[in-house]
């Protein structure tokens, strides 16, 4: 992909992400989403503010298809975004 497709398709990725925010209320907080392609894995993990600040963060990755992409973003990603909160400005 082009770098403009690449801008793109992540501007869509966090379109995608934020649309769900209208149903936070009755199912939660989106801790990350995953999709699955044919040439690779797209996740994205939405990453609030300190908690007086509304700012919101998208972390965008993308794996190789045969990769444990959830184990990787369980084990290792969301435990680091925690850990690290509020470094996030």
């Amino acid at each position: 992909m082009t770098e403009e497709e690449t801008s793109q398709n992540a501007l869509s990725e966090v379109v995608r992400a934020t649309t769900t925010e209208d149903f936070e209320i009755k199912l939660g907080r989106l801790q990350y989403s995953v999709g699955i392609y044919d040439k690779l894995v797209r996740a994205t993990i939405p990453i609030s503010g300190r908690d007086d600040d509304k700012s919101k963060f998208f972390l965008l990755l993308s794996f190789d298809t045969g990769s444990d992409a959830m184990s990787i973003i369980e084990g290792k990603v969301l435990p680091q975004i925690e850990r690290h909160q509020d470094d996030f400005v």
